[in-house]
């Protein structure tokens, strides 16, 4: 075993590499599957519509059939894309429960129409809750 590898692992809940996601807060109610991915490190969230007005971010999570969500604690920082490319990305924090367990998302807002996935969950968001297990 490696030596930063060792865990507390009693408390943790053990996830698979896709995980139901249920929104509270401003998204109650939205409820998806979202991929798990320790390569990244915060989380990121397919949004329509993403605007700045009067210093609040409005956006349409997943869909254009969802309501505008908006939202002013947020801020900006620079990613890099699953490309390679570094682009500036807004980022928010929502509660959520994943797989039932309550938390705190912090995730990016990208147009992710194109892939897979509308939601991925980065380490950041599974650190010192989740154990992920690819089997699974």
């Amino acid at each position: 075993m490696a030596e930063n590898s060792s865990c507390a692992c009693n408390d943790k809940v053990v996830i698979g590499r896709k995980v139901q996601v249920v929104f509270g807060g401003l998204m109650t109610g939205i409820e998806v599957t979202a991929k798990v991915d320790t390569g990244a490190y915060t989380g990121g969230l397919h949004a329509e519509e993403i605007k700045v007005d009067n210093d609040e971010l409005y956006f349409k999570p997943f869909s254009k059939t969802n309501p505008v969500v908006r939202i002013k604690d947020y801020r900006q920082k620079w990613v890099k894309t699953s490309k390679g490319d570094k682009e500036t990305r807004y980022v928010i924090r929502m509660p959520a429960k994943v797989n039932d367990v309550e938390t705190e998302l912090e995730l990016t807002l990208a147009k992710r129409s194109e892939m897979k996935n509308e939601l991925l969950i980065g380490r950041k968001n599974l650190y010192d809750k989740f154990i992920v297990d690819v089997s699974l």
